[in-house]
């Protein structure tokens, strides 16, 4: 009788282990074939893209604050070098030789007239004791002395050369300077008047042709004035001699 209840046992532990296992399996819903899944995607509302402005591809404030920024930068230069060009053709339009003009006038004039005199008392001859030849003597050193205002007057023609030099190249330097900037604006946004631009640049070429033309004529005339000179102290230097006083 034990071993027949064990045997049975022993039958019926797996058959319902089984069991259990078949009813959890069916228990368990299987999605059908035909079944529409629906998935629920969340909304997102977007920002829409704005289109910038056409010209320069920024919108139209930043565009305005852009064109502003640019003519700045560009018109700093011109600005700076309009400036400096009215600077120097104003300096250039006051250089003047008159002073040296004057001082070669004034010692010219005074060695012809010493020359004139001594030439003169040089006729009366050597007179007692030579007096007369050491007063014509005396006279020629005047004539020396003007002479000498003359080779100052070259020494001051010089200075004003290297003068003249250093604004003529400044303002040749600052018109082309603005007249490159002028081309650089002509294609930027600028605030500058371009009648201001080319009278600038008008006023300082005619500066250099006027001052040039000035040079120039100084520098004939001061050689005019130093072959003058030059032929009149030969006279000069014969005067003594020619007296032949011992």
């Amino acid at each position: 009788m034990d071993n027949f209840n064990f045997r049975l046992m022993s039958w019926l532990i797996p058959c319902l282990l089984l069991s259990l296992i078949l009813i959890a399996c069916v228990g368990v819903e299987q999605p059908k074939a035909n079944r529409t899944v629906v998935v629920v995607t969340p909304t997102i509302q977007s920002t829409p893209t704005l289109i910038p402005d056409t010209q320069q591809g920024l919108p139209a404030s930043l565009q305005q604050i852009d064109t502003q920024d640019g003519a700045s930068i560009v018109d700093t230069d011109l600005t700076k070098n309009m400036s400096a060009l009215q600077a120097d053709t104003r300096a250039l339009a006051t250089f003047t030789l008159t002073d040296v003009l004057g001082n070669y006038a004034s010692g010219w004039n005074a060695m012809q007239k010493d020359y004139s005199k001594a030439l003169h008392d040089s006729e009366s001859g050597c007179g007692n004791n030579n007096v007369n030849s050491f007063q014509v003597s005396d006279e020629i050193n005047k004539i020396n002395d003007d002479q000498y205002k003359i080779a100052s007057a070259d020494n001051q023609l010089k200075i004003k050369r290297d003068q003249y030099k250093s604004l003529f190249a400044a303002v040749k330097r600052d018109t082309k300077l603005v007249e490159d900037d002028w081309k650089r604006v002509k294609t930027s946004p600028s605030h500058i008047n371009g009648s201001d631009v080319n009278k600038a640049i008008a006023k300082g070429k005619s500066a250099m042709n006027d001052t040039q033309a000035v040079w120039n004529s100084a520098v004939e005339t001061a050689d005019q004035y130093d072959d003058k000179a030059h032929t009149l102290k030969l006279k000069v230097d014969r005067i003594v001699p020619d007296m032949q006083c011992s």
